[in-house]
């Protein structure tokens, strides 16, 4: 990745990070972005009362694949057994599901 790519990331999950935390509901105890001692896939780490939610953002100019976004989501889940909220942010467009008509 590059660099303009890498930063640009780090600031889409800043924006993220600020605009879930104001949310009206929210009643966070601490939040990490990137932390250190969990899975590279943990881009936020949110910690509440009694649960832990993990959130990876991923973001582009182009078209997110239905079966790279699923693909994500399963990673995440095989990653952050212990956590109780799992979530996934895309930031972009996204490629509708493609059902197979052949029989």
């Amino acid at each position: 990745m590059s660099g303009n790519n890498s930063i640009r990331g780090y600031l889409v999950q800043t924006l993220i990070s600020l605009l879930d935390s104001l949310e009206k509901d929210s009643k966070w105890v601490s939040i990490t972005i990137e932390p250190l001692d969990e899975s590279e896939k943990v881009d936020i780490f949110w910690e509440y009362d009694s649960s832990v939610k993990v959130t990876q953002v991923k973001s582009t100019k182009n078209t997110f694949k239905y079966s790279i976004v699923e693909a994500w989501c399963h990673d995440l889940e095989k990653e952050c057994p212990d956590a109780d909220l799992l979530e996934l942010v895309l930031v972009g467009h996204c490629q509708t599901k493609v059902h197979n008509t052949k029989k």
